[in-house]
């Protein structure tokens, strides 16, 4: 009996250890880590208009389109958002809450309000970011506005915050 105890706990470590492991490292790859010049070319394209600039309800309402209209085919539904994955953005809207993942990110939920409840979409910045960038983060309330340059993801709910990295930490501005 405590043989096969022991063996059905193992078996579950073993299983959740992989398992976490496998989505830290999923999770760790949507990092957008540039040289210093390149994100400064970034922040310039941002001031001179060269982004598109999309809000959070916009974003939301374009992949609420792509699940409408291609939701009973997975395979194109599929398709469609791995080809708006990547796409270089400025996100804004009014922030909701301001927290820490499970994998210890930093992220800034933008309110998209509908009439049945708020959804949000979450600008997502690497764990090991400065201690510049927390303290700014730590600043914003609920209601503030907020904007930022960002990679989309396959879903609305997550976009990227892309980094340079100076010495080990990710630094948002050049």
């Amino acid at each position: 009996m405590k043989k096969k105890l022991f063996t059905i706990i193992f078996l579950a470590f073993i299983t959740s250890t992989i398992f976490s492991q496998s989505m830290t490292f999923q999770l760790d790859g949507n990092a957008h880590v540039f040289s210093y010049n390149n994100l400064a070319k970034l922040h310039q394209m941002k001031k001179d208009g060269q982004i598109e600039r999309i809000s959070a309800e916009q974003l939301y309402d374009f992949y609420d389109r792509i699940y409408q209209q291609y939701g009973d085919n997975s395979l194109m539904k599929e398709q469609k958002q791995k080809e708006a994955q990547n796409s270089l953005i400025v996100i804004y809207g009014y922030v909701n809450l301001v927290r820490r993942s499970i994998l210890d990110e930093y992220i800034v939920e933008l309110q998209v309000q509908r009439d049945w409840s708020i959804m949000n979409v979450s600008v997502v910045f690497p764990k090991r970011i400065s201690s510049a960038m927390i303290n700014e983060l730590m600043q914003i309330k609920k209601g503030d506005y907020f904007e930022s340059i960002a990679f989309t993801r396959t879903t609305s709910a997550y976009v990227d915050v892309p980094v340079w990295n100076s010495s080990g930490t990710y630094r948002t501005e050049p």
